[in-house]
């Protein structure tokens, strides 16, 4: 599996790299949402280079973007996403905070931030589940709590202990 090292830096939409700030703005325009860009409640980019790579990609080439970034912009009830690579398109989607479950993981053993997100989309059965991952700087970590604050809750707070842990732990 190969390792990366990503980076997370708090911006405002207007500082992003243009490409993931262009595709954002369209998105909302799209959705009829171009309100919300005067609403940001928070922004990071994160910046993933792959710095290793596994056995599979040494023996079978590898085609994957070695740089990706990807951008997260929090919006009043709204969560926006946008992803770019060297190889691969810039996408962007988005989701009404109610309609998110949302979970902060550390990625294997590192000191990153994860995002696992499952998501209902309208018209569509069942939920779409994906991880958004931060580098783990301070603004990855403020940007998951502001993330739990508008949608109600700690993200950032330990889970509870099985009943069965509080059962023995006496």
């Amino acid at each position: 599996m190969p390792e990366f090292r990503r980076q997370t830096r708090a911006y405002t939409l207007d500082q992003l790299q243009p490409e993931l700030g262009r595709v954002i703005r369209e998105h909302l325009e799209a959705q009829h949402l171009t309100n919300l860009v005067n609403e940001v409640i928070a922004c990071c980019e994160t910046i993933s280079d792959k710095v290793g790579a596994s056995w599979y990609d040494a023996l079978f080439g590898d085609t994957s973007d070695f740089t990706t970034s990807l951008a997260l912009v929090l919006a009043p009830q709204r969560l926006i996403w946008a992803r770019s690579g060297e190889h691969t398109a810039t996408t962007v989607a988005s989701a009404p905070l109610n309609d998110l479950i949302v979970k902060v993981f550390r990625p294997g053993n590192s000191k990153d931030f994860g995002l696992k997100l499952s998501v209902r989309i309208p018209g569509m059965r069942g939920v779409v589940n994906g991880e958004l991952l931060l580098g783990p700087e301070p603004a990855a970590e403020k940007f998951c709590i502001a993330l739990g604050q508008a949608m109600g809750f700690d993200l950032m707070a330990p889970p509870p202990k099985p009943w069965w842990d509080r059962l023995f732990s006496r």
